[in-house]
């Protein structure tokens, strides 16, 4: 929660590679419901410093792509599938957040989540947005809709709207409440 400008990022939280991976679920249930042709985007907002901002947005970008490989190569067969951390955590993600227990339903089921994972992956973006990135131009992107997960600080809460905001992904710290209740303005 606490950094100084120019820290160096080895390696994504556990908590934001699943906030990806919720994103890629999200993506694939409205490729299913016939909305994957809307604007569909991530927020991850965790430093006002570009040079983190830029950090963060390269791992997750890498993380993206190997989640991509990792789908490509296995999510095809069973076997594959089993013997994949990624997959086996996609679906354990998936009965978690999606399924309602309470009903015992699962709309739609993950042999139907697996064929579109590839599609839903393959559309995602990784954009910065800040004074130096600039914001996101979904008018360009009307047709097909954009995919994005949008990494940045300050400019993410100066009133900018993030069309189809489906995560956010905001570590704060507890003792700043305010700042939280302010931001939930997004909701």
């Amino acid at each position: 929660v606490k950094h100084k400008n120019h820290t160096d990022i080895d390696e994504l939280p556990a908590s934001l590679e699943e906030s990806v991976i919720v994103f890629i679920l999200i993506r694939c249930i409205r490729l299913i419901n016939g909305d994957g042709h809307k604007h569909c985007t991530m927020m991850v907002n965790v430093s006002r410093f570009n040079s983190v901002q830029s950090a963060v947005s390269g791992k997750i970008h890498q993380y993206l792509t190997k989640v991509s490989d990792e789908i490509r190569l296995r999510s095809r067969s069973i076997l594959g599938e089993k013997s994949s951390e990624i997959l086996q955590q996609m679906h354990n993600i998936f009965e978690r957040e999606f399924v309602d227990k309470s009903r015992g339903e699962k709309t739609p089921d993950w042999s139907s989540m697996k064929l579109i994972l590839l599609k839903a992956v393959s559309t995602i973006k990784v954009q910065i947005v800040n004074m130096k990135g600039g914001g996101i131009e979904y008018d360009k992107h009307k047709e097909t809709g954009l995919h994005v997960i949008a990494v940045g600080g300050l400019a993410l809460s100066r009133g900018l709207t993030l069309e189809g905001l489906c995560v956010s992904y905001i570590p704060r710290n507890p003792s700043a409440y305010d700042t939280l209740m302010q931001m939930g303005r997004w909701f």
